[in-house]
């Protein structure tokens, strides 16, 4: 047997033995993500890793030599898949890595024990952290809730973080929307369940969209991946935030915001970019999701961001 078979099974032994203590993934890919990850194949490889004791799903391509890893987090409810034309463009010039958050798409998650905000926000950051710090120097890419994580990673200094980018990211400061609040605490799972049945069997979707209501429809709604974050987005008062750690982030970081988002609205953007020590904020005509409704555009701003 090769040094490198050897490894390879070592490899899978370790997170089968670990399968029995480590919390796993708990689904599979539908439809939509499969036809997703067979285009994105060979070029990017799926392999679970283990941070913390979680098994999380993780998207991969190759090291490239002399430039950073890009990691990626997705927001709330999306899965690694939803990047997919950002490892198509970024993975040329660069490793690209995308998780599932603990709790999301393919990734398994911890007991929920300790109901309070910063347990809940630990219980998403420490499986990611683990990851980050195996990567090396890093861009740092988040998100919305994946964007609270890169936040909360960076700032506990312990990862390679080089750049930070904050794509409409929760975190900057206590104020939601109440149409998002509403839509969230409600849940798009069941929010899902309720459009598929008014959908038509003819009415046609872009694959964003399709996507997004797979991982939505997911068998069981990922309920511990919900309610962890329903700790930082209560149902009144301010949601959770690092507004008075701000200053504290090291690593040069990007805003990249949609001038219409309505969940995190833009004047928290820039007030966040007056915060951060060495913050560039850049605005797109989109809402929530600037990576996903302009993708082309918004890797251009990070590539330039980056002088990729």
């Amino acid at each position: 047997m090769t040094v490198e078979k050897s490894a390879e099974k070592s490899e899978k032994a370790s997170v089968m033995r670990s399968a029995d203590t480590i919390f796993t993934a708990v689904s599979r890919p539908g439809p939509v993500e499969a036809g997703i990850l067979s285009k994105l194949a060979p070029t990017v490889r799926v392999r679970p890793r283990i941070g913390a004791g979680v098994a999380l799903r993780c998207l991969e391509t190759a090291t490239v030599s002399g430039q950073p890893t890009f990691l990626l987090l997705h927001g709330r409810g999306h899965a690694a898949t939803v990047w997919d034309r950002w490892f198509a463009t970024l993975a040329p010039r660069a490793r690209v890595v995308a998780l599932d958050l603990p709790g999301f798409g393919c990734s398994g998650s911890a007991p929920l024990t300790d109901r309070t905000p910063e347990a809940a926000l630990a219980w998403f950051v420490d499986p990611l952290e683990a990851v980050a710090r195996e990567e090396g120097p890093l861009v740092l890419i988040g998100h919305s809730l994946g964007g609270l994580c890169a936040l909360e990673i960076a700032l506990r200094g312990r990862a390679d973080v080089q750049a930070l980018v904050l794509i409409g990211a929760m975190g900057m400061g206590p104020v939601i929307l109440p149409s998002a609040r509403l839509y969230l605490r409600l849940g798009p799972e069941r929010l899902a369940r309720y459009s598929s049945w008014m959908r038509s069997a003819n009415e046609s979707e872009d694959p964003i969209s399709a996507l997004r209501r797979e991982l939505y429809l997911v068998r069981g709604g990922r309920a511990q991946g919900k309610e962890a974050f329903d700790l930082l987005v209560p149902w009144t008062g301010d949601v959770f935030h690092r507004a008075d750690r701000l200053s504290e982030v090291k690593p040069r970081t990007l805003l990249l915001w949609g001038e219409k988002d309505e969940a995190f609205p833009l004047p928290a953007a820039m007030q966040a970019a007056a915060r951060i020590p060495d913050a560039t904020l850049e605005v797109l005509p989109t809402k929530h999701s600037p990576h996903l409704e302009m993708s082309d555009e918004a890797i251009e701003r990070v590539a330039l961001f980056l002088k990729l």
